[in-house]
Protein backbone atom coordinates (compact mmCIF):
# COMPACT_ATOMS: atom_id res chain seq x y z
CA UNK A 1 0.00 0.00 0.00
CA UNK A 2 2.89 2.30 0.17
CA UNK A 3 4.22 2.19 -2.51
CA UNK A 4 0.85 2.46 -3.85
CA UNK A 5 0.60 5.84 -2.14
CA UNK A 6 3.72 6.90 -3.33
CA UNK A 7 2.54 6.34 -6.90
CA UNK A 8 -0.34 8.28 -6.62
CA UNK A 9 1.82 11.52 -4.63
CA UNK A 10 4.36 11.29 -8.09
CA UNK A 11 1.24 11.33 -10.26
CA UNK A 12 -0.24 14.80 -8.10
CA UNK A 13 2.99 15.88 -7.98
CA UNK A 14 3.13 15.80 -11.85
CA UNK A 15 0.03 17.39 -12.38
CA UNK A 16 0.59 19.72 -10.60
CA UNK A 17 4.53 20.86 -12.06
CA UNK A 18 2.25 20.41 -15.47
CA UNK A 19 0.12 23.15 -14.27
CA UNK A 20 2.65 25.18 -12.73
CA UNK A 21 4.74 24.47 -16.17
CA UNK A 22 4.96 28.11 -17.09
CA UNK A 23 5.81 29.20 -14.08
CA UNK A 24 8.50 26.64 -13.41
CA UNK A 25 9.82 27.31 -17.13
CA UNK A 26 10.00 31.08 -15.98
CA UNK A 27 12.37 30.04 -12.89
CA UNK A 28 14.10 27.74 -14.79
CA UNK A 29 15.27 30.18 -17.31
CA UNK A 30 15.95 32.69 -14.50
CA UNK A 31 18.63 30.33 -13.31
CA UNK A 32 19.65 29.24 -17.18
CA UNK A 33 20.82 32.73 -17.60
CA UNK A 34 21.98 33.59 -13.95
CA UNK A 35 24.16 30.34 -14.57
CA UNK A 36 25.25 32.03 -18.00
CA UNK A 37 26.07 35.84 -16.72
CA UNK A 38 28.13 33.41 -13.85
CA UNK A 39 29.92 31.12 -16.76
CA UNK A 40 30.85 34.29 -18.93
CA UNK A 41 32.27 36.04 -15.71
CA UNK A 42 34.11 33.30 -14.62
CA UNK A 43 35.43 33.16 -18.93
CA UNK A 44 36.63 36.57 -18.39
CA UNK A 45 38.79 36.13 -15.35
Amino acid sequence: MKVLWKIVNLYEKNNAWKMNGKKVSGVKNKIIEKKRKIGSATEQL
